[in-house]
């Protein structure tokens, strides 16, 4: 009996084979559309002029790691033309990529450190931009010295254009600048106040890409969160004992994602708790109302008597002055709150 050798066909087929896995990885979302127009792209992060004190100091909260950037047409569907991933992103060096002519947004993400629930991004199934844009990020995957940032313009391609996309971050952040004592001409002159610390509470855990849409809250204060300690120590600092009359002047740093909900009960308080010497802990929230993503709110605060008896119940002396005042990042405005 005859055999018949078939080893001639051997590399034709693993060849056949390696071509079909690279064109697997190769093959652009919208089909059957030439990419012959080229995206010249340069990112400016957020600047920053201020790094943490506490805890977790000498962040650059300006820098970026990773830059997912997506490129959607404007056509009916919005379909994905591509998906470009930067890793160990370098600044100085403008970012060249293929697109296919038309009208096109482009949306630039920076440190995305988890999807939906995950620790780790996963972009497969993007094919449009309203999908993108339902994508949710967590409070509890952000890093205090590369936090989440997104960027966003719009262009109409022919051969070539070269655009810069400015980034913002999503979180907003909260200093408390300093806090003093004046308990003069009361029961409690001369009364230091010991394990004294702030803390956030009604955080935003979960937002969408598009920043407008809020998907649920951190059910707890600042002092209970675990797990990603960075973000914990974003959310709640130790300030120590309070020395009657001695103001503490080191800044604390909290962040947060944005909240504009209206009501008192939802809204994002700074809150510091205190023991009185001999005494019993008091609590002084302070409502910040319509927290905004990148921008900045400052405190200075004066306690001249004691405060709540829990961090959910609001000061209420008659006498108690809060004015809230917003700046960008890079700017300092001093807002003072005395109890």
């Amino acid at each position: 009996m005859k055999t018949k050798s078939y080893a001639f066909l051997l590399p034709a087929l693993l060849a056949a084979l390696l071509i079909l896995c690279f064109c697997e990885r190769e093959i652009p979302p919208v089909i059957n559309q030439a990419r012959d127009a080229v995206l010249t792209l340069t990112v400016s992060s957020a600047s920053s002029e201020t790094k943490s004190t506490n805890a977790m100091n000498a962040f650059e909260q300006d820098s970026i790691h990773r830059l997912d950037i997506f490129v959607f047409n404007d056509d009916e569907d919005k379909t994905l033309d591509i998906h470009y991933v930067v890793e160990n992103y370098n600044k100085t060096n403008p970012i060249q990529l293929k697109v296919s002519e038309g009208s096109k947004t482009i949306y630039a993400l920076a440190n995305v450190h988890g999807l939906n629930g995950q620790t780790q991004p996963d972009w497969s199934g993007i094919t449009g931009r309203e999908l993108f844009k339902r994508q949710v990020i967590s409070l509890f995957n952000e890093r205090l010295d590369n936090f989440t940032m997104i960027g966003m313009e719009t262009i109409t391609f022919t051969k070539s254009e070269a655009i810069t996309v400015e980034m913002s971050r999503f979180v907003a952040k909260v200093v408390l600048e300093s806090v003093s004592t004046d308990f003069e001409g009361t029961a409690y002159e001369g009364t230091n106040l010991l394990n004294v610390r702030a803390f956030l509470t009604n955080v935003i855990n979960e937002k969408t890409l598009n920043k407008d849409n809020t998907v649920g809250n951190i059910s707890a204060d600042g002092r209970t969160v675990s797990g990603n300690m960075q973000i914990a120590n974003g959310l709640c600092d130790t300030l120590g004992t309070l020395t009657a009359n001695v103001p503490h002047n080191t800044k604390h740093y909290f962040y947060a994602y944005p909240n504009d909900t209206g009501d008192d009960a939802g809204m994002t308080r700074l809150v510091i708790e205190a023991l009185f010497e001999g005494g019993r802990t008091y609590y002084y929230p302070i409502n910040i109302e319509g927290i905004t993503a990148n921008n900045t709110y400052s405190f200075n605060v004066v306690i001249k008597r004691p405060g709540s008896d829990d961090p959910d119940t609001p000061i209420s002396f008659t006498d108690a002055t809060i004015t809230i005042a917003v700046a960008n990042w890079t700017e300092h405005v001093t807002d003072d709150v005395v109890f």
